[in-house]
């Protein structure tokens, strides 16, 4: 984390940087890579455990970052995650929509709907939500 690489002052929100088990999965993987070239960054992620698991890995190597429980589906969780962020390091200049889950099992005759919308949400407003109060906060700092 020595090398300069031009992201030393930017600020970047991770959804679903946690990851199941001692894995390395993308949005880990690109908190990681992040926080390795100075950027501080924001875990986000419903389950803080795996967050948390996160958030040693970056700072066993000297990087600067913080674990905010988020429910990227919500509007209230997805705008607390912007404000947070902005209080410990400044407004993101850079957020990775990661967050994603499996589909609902079964056939278009015995999906679960809500199952279903539960998925739609996390998978697909989620982006819509952090970007809505993320861009904001990104004009309004340049």
């Amino acid at each position: 984390m020595t090398e300069p690489t031009g992201l030393e002052d930017k600020v970047a929100i991770v959804t679903g940087a946690g990851s199941r088990g001692d894995g390395i999965g993308n949005g880990r993987a690109a908190a990681i890579l992040l926080a390795r070239r100075g950027a501080r960054v924001v875990l986000a992620d419903e389950i803080v455990e795996w967050a948390e698991a996160t958030r040693a890995m970056i700072e066993s190597e000297g990087g600067r970052c913080a674990v905010v429980r988020t429910d990227v589906a919500d509007p209230v969780s997805a705008a607390a995650c912007v404000t947070r962020t902005t209080e410990l390091f400044g407004p993101p200049d850079i957020l990775v929509n990661n967050v994603g889950l499996g589909g609902p099992t079964g056939t278009v005759v015995d999906v679960d709907p809500a199952e279903w919308s539960r998925c739609f949400e996390v998978n697909v407003t989620s982006m819509m939500l952090m970007a809505k109060h993320c861009v904001p906060a990104m004009r309004a700092a340049r």
